[in-house]
């Protein structure tokens, strides 16, 4: 055979030989993750067995352990916890370089994709908490939530994304619109403390609470946390045979006893809960009013008695947001999509600085009250690091500006109760310390007076609370400081002025026949 006609017959044999291999890997991936896609539908089609009130909660059990395409998807893919705000008409490419940047259309775009991109930009320090899938392949990272001027109905965001047809990319000059809720992170890249964050209670596990979906071996808690995620459910849990558990709660969870000793689950049938990077879909659509003329209640408070968290709880639970007459930017970067939609919301914050004739703008009051040395170190922190879970430098106490904050502070504290109480209409006091120790049922409380007040329907309300008692802390709640203040941080004077205040408003209150309401502040003191 000629040299040169033997050289050719090897080049065809080894080009076959490539050919071959390669269908083979493309028919090895094919066949992987059909059995994914397969095994996912009939895990996430499942729900359980039906538990009545005489059975304790049973387990489906799947004996074998997470396989290695399993493993590889779970340290592959972005893992992002965000919430769906909905349809919105969008005209996002005119307001680049005013907090929003717009990518280039990308042919492999997915809501994943897009929600990774933005996250990095805020973690570079480039605020973009608002992100939006646009016309199929846009993505866009907004720092306020000015660029979305109204919601829209889901059939204007109907475009299916290219790099995944399960995922919706709004629609032409729409935008399937979210909040980015904690950054989104690749791999198995969960510290400890993340995941501890994310602990719920521990419970026994002969307690019927649970809706059970699916159980699987072999899974540390980071690898259930996140694999439950990827499997929708908002729910992960180890149990005493260090198995993971999907599943959410039912609406026994709130006459279920959580167990105070948790640390030797060996012992005794115990199951350690954990919410995942899923959406518990019950509560997390909160809507936006259209323009109108609406019932307005009047949410108050002195500065630094907990108003902002407040109005995270009643969002969460009534599904609708609250406004604000100081259309604070920096709310409306945390999440509060009502705060520059004054006339779109039901519930309105108000300080009310400016006298008692602020109080004809409202059909109604909710107060929330603190005790006052507490509002006032909350307030000073506030105050002096610029946001509203920062500190001030614990020297700042000792300061001209502490003692002029508390110059003010007392008589607006006061003035409130008095603003409430001319105005004739009618209101509801919400003690701070009840909403710390219970906040599920003071935000009962709270939606039951503004159904009464403003009509507004909550129909899925048990549904809400469920889902708030996994997580109560809200965007914009300070954590406790580790740095102590020593006890005499106020000085005589300003106790005898805050003392006064108290007693004035005790007076206000049996005026009008609410005996023993208010708490004896006057004898607490901060003492750190």
């Amino acid at each position: 055979m000629p040299r040169a006609t033997l050289c050719k017959f090897r080049l065809d044999i080894y080009c076959t030989f490539v050919v071959c291999a390669a269908l083979i890997v493309l028919f090895m991936i094919y066949w992987h993750e059909s059995e994914f896609e397969i095994k996912q539908q009939h895990v996430a089609s499942y729900r359980g067995p039906e538990i009545n009130d005489h059975q304790q909660m049973s387990f489906v059990e799947e004996t074998q352990k997470l396989s290695e395409f399993d493993k590889q998807r779970l340290r592959t893919s972005y893992h992002c916890e965000a919430r769906y705000l909905g349809c919105f008409e969008s005209d996002i490419r005119s307001d680049q370089g005013h907090g929003v940047f717009v990518t280039k259309n990308v042919t492999s775009m997915t809501k994943e994709l897009c929600l990774s991109q933005c996250s990095k930009r805020s973690l570079s320090g480039i605020k973009s908490g608002y992100v939006a899938l646009l016309e199929g392949s846009v993505c866009a990272c907004a720092r306020y939530s000015r660029s979305f001027i109204r919601e829209l109905s889901t059939d204007a965001c109907k475009r299916s994304c290219p790099g995944n047809e399960n995922d919706v990319c709004g629609g032409k000059m729409a935008a399937s619109l979210y909040r980015i809720i904690n950054p989104c992170f690749k791999g198995l890249h969960l510290s400890e403390d993340f995941v501890d964050s994310r602990h719920l209670a521990c419970y026994s596990s002969d307690e019927d609470f649970l809706e059970t979906i699916v159980f699987r071996q072999g899974a540390s808690t980071t690898e259930c946390v996140l694999h439950c995620g990827i499997l929708k459910n908002s729910l992960a849990f180890v149990d005493t045979r260090g198995r993971c558990g999907c599943g959410k709660m039912t609406k026994k969870l709130f006459i279920t006893p959580k167990l105070l000793e948790c640390s030797d689950l060996d012992k005794e049938k115990k199951i350690q809960v954990y919410r995942t990077l899923a959406e518990d879909e019950r509560c997390s659509r909160i809507k936006i009013l259209p323009p109108g003329n609406y019932v307005k209640i009047v949410l108050t408070s002195a500065p630094g008695s907990g108003n902002t968290w407040t109005r995270f709880l009643l969002e969460s639970a009534t599904g609708y947001y609250t406004g604000s007459t100081y259309k604070d930017g920096s709310l409306d970067e945390l999440g509060y999509f009502g705060e520059t939609r004054l006339n779109q919301t039901i519930i309105i914050k108000d300080h009310m600085f400016r006298g008692k004739s602020y109080m004809r703008k409202y059909d109604a009051a909710i107060l929330v009250v603190r005790n006052p040395y507490e509002a006032a170190i909350s307030n000073f922190n506030r105050h002096m690091s610029h946001n509203y879970t920062g500190f001030a430098d614990r020297s700042a106490f000792n300061s001209l500006a502490f003692e002029r904050d508390l110059d003010v502070h007392p008589g607006v504290w006061r003035n409130l109760f008095q603003f409430v109480i001319e105005s004739k209409k009618p209101f509801l006091l919400v003690f701070y310390h009840n909403l710390v120790e219970n906040p599920v049922a003071e935000t009962r409380r709270m939606v039951k007076f503004v159904s009464q007040e403003a009509g507004l329907k909550v129909d899925d309300l048990e549904d809400r609370l469920l889902c708030l008692s996994q997580q109560t802390s809200g965007r914009a709640q300070r954590k406790k400081s580790k740095q102590g203040f020593p006890r005499d941080l106020f000085t005589d004077d300003m106790k005898r002025n805050l003392n006064a205040q108290v007693t004035a408003v005790r007076e206000m209150l049996e005026g009008i026949g609410l005996e023993k309401t208010l708490p004896p502040y006057e004898r607490e003191f901060f003492d750190g």
